[in-house]
């Protein structure tokens, strides 16, 4: 090709580029989960005009909010290949519009079956609908893209190579006009259907998820409190009965454990935070939990640099604690603690119950089944338990 048409096929080709990748901008709904790209009529109507390669480099332009700024760049490179393909088959004679329709049955369409509904695994009905989408697009953006290279101003740029805008039989173009007096309305009513259905999706899934989030926060505070008055039960029965010593002590704990398995260790104190009695008794690994008897106890063998233990001491109420780390278990837990008074109501130690964070597991199991939703619970510094 002469330097003359080349340059001009190349400046065209760059602003075609350029006005396919402003018009893939917007996000224009046409189905819900699937959105309307007009984009493609320009490099279509490169490859039309100047051949499969130049249509190729107009795509890679047009294509680049797809892949960089939406993050699909499986559905960019279907539309990367769309254009030198019909560049390449309308440069033999075939109908734009009827080689586009032999890409996407051929190529296109089994590429977006297996992108979306093998390699990426899109949930149906959305992963159809992507795949459905694409063609009915396509076959809008084809014609659109025979219109334009019809255009005056085109055809005077287009150069001396003028297969792709030589006249055309009657039929032609009345074929043309009757796709796109049935597709126009039809992509139209799916916009408007489409920003409709996709708001009352959003309205729909919001009002799920608070429901959830609403029910999960009542088991947590049904769970806690359960447990919080079965300790405060048991501290007033060890009170009642009066006998504090650690064989009366680990069976009160032992019975109550077995009734409330929610507890992952109940241990009993003394005002100064040396554990005396614990069910159970050893750790997973085997360890003791309780430390062997010795004159001084160094505070990472007693509660009393717990925050729970010093505030249970200063209010004599049950407390409930933060997350925390346990010493025996070494997982993330939460104590719940209760003050132990004797009959003559001086403070003897405190009750502490530590829970088994792992049941908040069986919480929301009725909203397991939100779609590309997950239930996360969190403390109070938002680290996820």
């Amino acid at each position: 090709m002469p330097r003359g048409p080349a340059a001009r096929a190349l400046s065209a080709t760059l602003v075609f580029g350029f006005l396919g990748l402003l018009v893939n901008l917007p996000r224009i709904a046409i189905f819900p989960d699937a959105t309307l790209l007009l984009g493609s009529v320009f490099y279509l109507a490169i490859a039309l005009l100047f051949g499969p390669l130049y249509g190729a480099r107009a795509a890679l332009i047009a294509v680049l909010p797809e892949a960089l700024l939406w993050r699909h760049p499986e559905t960019a490179l279907l539309l990367l290949l769309e254009a030198p393909l019909v560049g390449w088959l309308a440069r033999r004679g075939v109908l734009a519009i009827l080689a586009d329709l032999a890409y996407w049955v051929g190529l296109g369409t089994p590429l977006a079956i297996a992108f979306y509904l093998g390699l990426l695994n899109y949930p149906s009905p959305s992963g159809w609908v992507m795949v459905i989408k694409l063609p009915v697009n396509a076959l809008l953006n084809v014609m659109l893209a025979e219109m334009l290279i019809r255009v005056h101003w085109v055809q005077k740029h287009a150069g001396d190579d003028q297969r792709a805008t030589s006249r055309q039989p009657l039929r032609a173009y009345l074929a043309h006009g009757f796709l796109l007096v049935a597709t126009v309305p039809l992509l139209l009513l799916n916009i408007v259907n489409g920003e409709l259905y996709a708001k009352h999706q959003q309205t729909e899934a919001g009002q799920r998820l608070e429901e959830a989030a609403a029910s999960v926060r009542e088991e947590l505070e049904e769970y806690v409190t359960r447990h919080q008055l079965a300790l405060l039960l048991l501290s007033r029965s060890i009170t009642n009965e009066g006998h504090f010593d650690a064989a009366t002590l680990n069976r009160w704990l032992e019975q109550s454990h077995a009734l409330y398995p929610g507890f992952q260790t109940l241990i009993v104190a003394d005002d100064d935070g040396v554990p005396i009695s614990a069910s159970p008794r050893r750790a997973s690994d085997g360890r003791d939990i309780l430390s062997p008897r010795q004159p001084v106890f160094p505070d990472t063998a007693t509660m009393r640099d717990r925050e729970y233990f010093i505030r249970t001491l200063a209010t004599r109420e049950s407390v409930i604690s933060e997350v925390f780390v346990g010493r025996a278990s070494l997982q993330p837990t939460v104590s719940i603690t209760a003050p132990v008074f004797t009959p003559s109501g001086h403070m003897f130690g405190i009750l502490s119950g530590s829970l088994r964070l792992s049941h908040f597991e069986e919480f929301g199991q009725n909203f397991r089944n939100l779609t590309g939703a997950s239930i996360l619970i969190l403390d109070q510094h938002n680290r996820v338990i």
